[in-house]
Parts: C-alpha cells; sequence; structure tokens
C-alpha cells in the first residue's frame, strides 16, 4: 500500500510539472503573439498608414527577435507599399516585457535591405516626412509605452523610382545613406515608443529624400 501511494505521488509530481511545463510554453506563445500585435499596432499609429508585419518572431526568453518584413503603405491598397525594412534583426533585455516596455537594445537592418518607393517628385515620402515632422513636435504619451529603442542601425539602402501602381516595375535605382539613431534614457523617459517610432521613421524619409540629388543613379 505505502509502494502504491509513493508511486502514485511521484505521478501525481510528475503530472504537476506536466501541466506548469504546457502552461508556461502557452503562456510564452500568447506573449510573443501579443506583443507581435502591439508592435505592429504603434508602427501603425506612428506612421498613420497601412503596416504589415510578416513572419514576426519575439523571443522574449532569450532577448532575440526577427522580424521578416515591416511593410509601410498607402490607405490605397492599388499602390505599392511606401518603405520596406526586410530581415529586421531585434536585440532585447529578456523578460522586459513582463513588468514594463520591452527594452529593444538594437533594431538592425542590413544594407540593401530597406527600400523606399519614390514615384515622379516624391510627394508620397515628402508628405509622409512632413507629417512625421509635425507629429515629433507634438509628443504622444495618451498609451502606455510598449517599447523603448536604444539604437537603431538600418544600412544603406535603396530608392526605387518609377510607378506606384502594383504590378508595374520601377524605372531606376539610387542609394540613400544609413540611417542611424540612439535614443538616450533620459530619451527614453520623455518619449512614447509612438514617439521613438516617428524619430526612426522621420529620419529614414529624410535620407531617402535627400538622396534624390544623389549622383549614384544606375
Amino acid at each position: 500500500m505505502k509502494e502504491f501511494i509513493k508511486s502514485h505521488k511521484g505521478l501525481i509530481a510528475l503530472s504537476a510539472a506536466f501541466v506548469v511545463i504546457v502552461s508556461a510554453v502557452i503562456f510564452h506563445y500568447l506573449h510573443m503573439k501579443e506583443i507581435a500585435g502591439k508592435f505592429e499596432g504603434k508602427w501603425r499609429a506612428a506612421a498613420g498608414m497601412r503596416v504589415e508585419l510578416i513572419n514576426a518572431q519575439f523571443d522574449v526568453f532569450g532577448g532575440g527577435g526577427s522580424i521578416g518584413s515591416i511593410l509601410i503603405s498607402d490607405q490605397d491598397e492599388s499602390y505599392k507599399p511606401l518603405i520596406y525594412l526586410e530581415n529586421v534583426e531585434l536585440r532585447y533585455v529578456p523578460f522586459s516585457s513582463y513588468w514594463g516596455p520591452l527594452k529593444i537594445k538594437e533594431f538592425a537592418v542590413a544594407e540593401g535591405d530597406a527600400e523606399v518607393n519614390i514615384i515622379g517628385s516624391g510627394w508620397r515620402v515628402k508628405l509622409l516626412n512632413t507629417q512625421l515632422k509635425e507629429l515629433i513636435e507634438t509628443k504622444n504619451q495618451a498609451e502606455t509605452k510598449a517599447f523603448q529603442f536604444s539604437n537603431v542601425q538600418i544600412g544603406r539602402g535603396r530608392m526605387l523610382i518609377g510607378p506606384a501602381q502594383i504590378g508595374v516595375n520601377f524605372e531606376r535605382i539610387a542609394e540613400f545613406p544609413p540611417t542611424n539613431l540612439t535614443f538616450s534614457e533620459d530619451q527614453n523617459k520623455e518619449l512614447s515608443d509612438i514617439d521613438e517610432i516617428r524619430y526612426i521613421l522621420f529620419e529614414l524619409t529624410r535620407q531617402s529624400l535627400e538622396a534624390t540629388s544623389y549622383p549614384m543613379i544606375r
């Protein structure tokens, strides 16, 4: 009888451990999905445009993640995305999203993986850049901060110059310089995550607009 009770206690302990492990895995998966959804929502709020995250992976335990593509587009779906950021790599403080904003130590895009569609005079990019500049001057502290950025490294990008319609090839390519930003601790306290994303997009669009006068067009 004692052996029977003893063996059952072991079985109960193993079952309880199994339930705890499965629950932790499910909770972690749901939390990662929640983080990805919030990240997309913050970029959408910052840009004021359609934003799509493709293949977003957030490992909040390990402190690393990746996003296959961030596409920022006009509301009119017949237009090509305005901005492409591909193969985004993230490093952040593990578990930080459980007690506050996810502290992103590095947001990195390799050279050639950032693209901006410049159509005609570039009015779409100019309009976005102007709107971002105006919004940056009015800080957004209404929502709870879910993310904070430290270092942003976007390598040299490409402007795709040509028709805006989906399915139509661009006419030429021009490179624009890297976009590098650092947010201090004071800025992290002062700025919302939406503000920080706006600064990233503002600098990215500024670099691409300035590059329209660059001679390296092929």
